[in-house]
């Protein structure tokens, strides 16, 4: 995502770039992400989203609400963001900003090939060169280099590498798990490096989520709930289930993965109590707390080296 302070307010004039670590397809800001992006998605990703009782429609979100992107966008006031497939996202309309997001997708152009048409962060960052940045020059009437270093990248990758990819040919991998992270380092900071040479300046890494702790980690290895979970997640948040999905999931037994919500399934009638939406993604209430420490934290320990609100107004 691209934010440029200008001299009242904070307006976004570029693209958005953005990696979500989603397990499996479809992850997208709006609707016309759904159409567009991913021509054989399974109906079963496309999340109904519910606000007292009315069902509002699919979003692409693995979550009851917004995602944490969309909840810093909402700290200034940055409207939907297009998806870089959809056909209508050119000209002025790529000012506003891109989403160039693939649900399922890493750092490693292998990962999520199980989960169908995934476009790998490599990809992402030639469409972003290739067809983007030239539509961009054109219509501000300078080269991006010149522009870029006003924007802000929002970068978040990484948890997919594992789910989709290590563990999943584990215990068959061709690499230690060292080994396998020391991979990933040099492959984000490589394609960080491009983003660089592009002319991006201001960029915000998403830490990974704790996968560890999620339902369906513990569902392939029944093991209790760690302390360490239960203190980092439901301490800060005030949540009383750290441990269960709020949507019912189609389980292992059943012929499904532990992750994706059953289509047609139940769903927790308090969805602020939840840390977990599905097998793996978090609540709206969680992404609340995500979003407004990434925005305004002033702790290392939450934000390193500065805040989001600080580096946009930078």
């Amino acid at each position: 995502m691209f934010w440029k302070k200008g001299k009242n307010k904070v307006e976004s004039e570029f693209p958005l770039v953005k990696w979500l670590t989603k397990d499996f397809r479809g992850i997208r800001f709006n609707e016309s992400d759904m159409k567009y992006l991913f021509k054989n998605l399974d109906p079963i990703v496309a999340v109904i989203v519910e606000k007292e009782g009315e069902v509002k429609g699919p979003t692409g979100r693995f979550t009851n609400g917004k995602n944490v992107i969309d909840l810093l966008g909402e700290h200034v006031k940055l409207g939907p963001i297009p998806t870089f497939k959809d056909p209508t996202t050119k000209g002025n309309a790529i000012l506003q900003g891109i989403d160039f997001a693939s649900g399922g997708s890493g750092i490693l152009d292998d990962t999520g090939v199980v989960s169908g048409e995934v476009i790998g962060m490599n990809e992402q960052i030639r469409n972003l060169e290739s067809v983007t940045i030239p539509d961009l020059e054109k219509q501000l009437g300078c080269k991006s280099n010149e522009a870029l270093s006003n924007y802000l990248f929002i970068v978040g990758t990484g948890g997919n590498d594992f789910s989709l990819n290590y563990f999943l040919k584990f215990p068959f991998n061709n690499s230690t798990l060292p080994g396998f992270i020391s991979k990933l380092i040099t492959g984000l900071s490589q394609q960080l490096q491009k983003l660089y040479d592009l002319g991006g300046r201001k960029f915000v890494v998403m830490s990974l989520y704790p996968n560890g702790c999620s339902p369906m980690v513990r569902a392939r290895l029944p093991i209790s709930t760690p302390h360490d979970c239960v203190q980092t997640i439901n301490v800060p948040l005030g949540i009383d289930n750290v441990r269960d999905p709020c949507g019912e999931v189609l389980t292992i037994k059943e012929g499904g993965n532990s992750t994706l919500c059953k289509n047609g399934g139940q769903a927790c009638s308090n969805r602020n109590k939840f840390v977990w939406f599905d097998g793996l993604h978090p609540t709206e209430a969680v992404n609340v707390v995500l979003a407004n420490k990434a925005f305004n934290s002033e702790l290392n320990s939450e934000v390193y080296p500065t805040n989001v609100k600080k580096l946009i107004e930078g």
